[in-house]
């Protein structure tokens, strides 16, 4: 039997040969429709994933995998949909990192690892630069620069941990005080540190997002970070190495949080501001990770799934705003006036950034919150709940530009992908954050699986 994952990868795969044979037979209205369309029914297998899930030397099908594939293709979707390209080039790249994220949050071998995480990245570079405008090529040059040290760091990592425990099954693992292992590990959170915004490895970020096209920055923010993320557990669970070095990611959850929060507080590019947002944030799924608890990591899966559909909404309004010259605060002035659709769906999802009540990112914060304080952490708690009053002034520095003024002209043509990839992202966004429950209890069912 195929393990479900597989399965989903084969269908993308035969989506992107889809793809390129479309655009060979110059059939390029069609390549959208199909990306989309093959989003969606990869999602398929996995909801057969039989119960207890099935485990072999290289994947792992189980609710943990089913809970960051269906994030990451219904991402890839909402991209696909809300993006104006049908090209082969775009769209192909598009699904080529999808299948490296589902890979990556089921593989049971440290090469495979490897190599899923780096197809993840690879088709980004091309994403990043996509149109090749000397910003976006700027942008593109920065992030392939860091991905090749980051690649060269946790291989290094890898290949330290594998030499020491005699095995390259991420099952057969355990923690050992061997020089070579903790070096292993070491390089391991380094290489991983540059993928998961963890500090001082996440300062490329916001000159990349802010250059990257929108839906890509959104996907970066969205997908790409929270496959790393879904990898990086699946080997430090095992290892135990939270367990042992947990009072360390603590520390730099507190750096990764505030430091970017700060410097947030300067910004008048609204893209560049949400850029450092999503560095602040990374530090609270951290506080999932220095827990160390399943009630941690539950919290940690919960906030990456409302983080991933409110960022994205989030950048794709800024990209119907960006369409128009317009990514300062200055420029942003009256808009929510002039755009009351963009102006209420970006205000949701900046309030949901914030931790406001009623939205997803409130339920998510909240539970990150608990977790910490009961994993004995209070003082990580109480500087977190520091950095979302912090984070207030800033997103309300953007809603103010929004409403606070008058502004002449007609609303803005959004295309009606756009349209319905943000109404989607809303949804998400507010029934995450009324009735977080279903949420919870399947984060829950997916850390069991972990575990």
């Amino acid at each position: 039997m195929i393990p479900s994952p597989a399965m989903s990868a084969i269908i993308l795969i035969a989506t992107f040969v889809a793809v390129i044979l479309l655009d060979a037979l110059d059939k390029r209205r069609y390549i959208k429709r199909t990306t989309i369309a093959g989003m969606l029914l990869a999602i398929a297998p996995l909801l057969l994933l039989p119960a207890g899930g099935v485990v072999s030397e290289l994947i792992k099908a189980d609710m943990f995998t089913l809970f960051f594939a269906i994030i990451f293709l219904s991402v890839g979707a909402l991209v696909a949909l809300s993006s104006k390209e049908s090209t082969a080039v775009f769209n192909g790249s598009l699904l080529l990192s999808t299948i490296g994220m589902i890979v990556a949050a089921s593989a049971n071998d440290l090469i495979l690892l490897f190599i899923s995480i780096e197809l993840v990245t690879a088709p980004t570079y091309v994403l990043v630069a996509y149109h090749k405008t000397p910003m976006r090529m700027e942008a593109a040059v920065k992030y392939f620069v860091v991905g090749i040290v980051a690649s060269a760091l946790l291989v290094l990592g890898l290949a330290l941990i594998a030499s020491s425990a005699g095995t390259t099954s991420i099952s057969l693992l355990t923690f050992s005080t061997e020089p070579l292992f903790i070096l292993g590990i070491a390089a391991f959170i380094a290489g991983m540190g540059f993928k998961l915004a963890m500090f001082p490895f996440n300062f490329w970020i916001p000159d990349v997002y802010q250059g990257a096209p929108p839906e890509v920055a959104g996907l970066l923010a969205a997908s790409s970070k929270k496959a790393a993320y879904a990898a990086f557990l699946r080997v430090a669970v095992v290892i135990s190495v939270l367990d042992n070095w947990s009072m360390l990611f603590a520390v730099i959850a507190a750096i990764t949080m505030t430091v970017p929060n700060v410097i947030a507080l300067l910004q008048v590019n609204v893209r560049r501001l949400l850029s450092y947002s999503i560095i602040s944030h990374a530090g609270f799924l951290l506080m999932g990770v220095a827990a160390a608890t399943s009630l941690g990591y539950s919290a940690l899966l919960f906030h990456s799934l409302t983080h991933a559909f409110m960022t994205l909404g989030a950048f794709l309004v800024l990209g119907v705003f960006l369409s128009h010259n317009i990514e300062s605060l200055e420029q942003l002035k009256g808009l929510g006036w002039r755009n009351p659709f963009l102006g209420a769906a970006l205000t949701v999802f900046l309030l949901s950034l914030a931790g406001i009540p009623l939205m997803a990112g409130f339920a998510s914060k909240f539970y990150l919150f608990y977790a910490t304080i009961d994993a004995g952490l209070l003082w990580l708690a109480l500087l977190a709940i520091v950095n979302s009053v912090i984070a207030l002034y800033y997103y309300f520095r953007v809603i103010r530009a929004l409403y606070a003024y008058q502004s002449g002209g007609h609303a803005f043509k959004v295309r009606r992908g756009t349209v319905a990839a943000i109404v989607v992202c809303l949804i998400v966004t507010v029934v995450a954050g009324i009735y977080p429950q279903p949420f919870i209890e399947l984060a829950n069912a997916a850390v069991a699986a972990l575990l």
